[in-house]
């Protein structure tokens, strides 16, 4: 069995489709990662949100998300 496991998380599935069969398990440490992009400390320069976003709904969704001073939705930077 793995000592760590390590997946991208924020965007869906693809963490606990890993991370479910050892959740139990306290032998197994469980890392969550997500884009910081070109700099965590200037605005559409990452996708940070579950670090540095706050819970929001977009579409109808409630999620962690950046909001710009008025509320809305921030400019995020991403390979993808």
């Amino acid at each position: 069995l793995p000592n760590n496991l390590v997946a991208c998380v924020g965007g869906g599935s693809n963490a606990m489709g890993l991370f479910t069969a050892f959740l139990e398990d306290e032998q197994v440490a469980i890392h969550g990662v997500e884009p910081a992009g070109r700099s965590l400390q200037k605005v559409g320069e990452h996708a940070a949100t579950l670090a540095l976003g706050e819970p929001g709904i977009m579409h109808g969704f409630k999620s962690y998300m950046l909001k710009d001073a008025q509320g809305e939705p921030q400019e995020v930077y991403s390979v993808a």
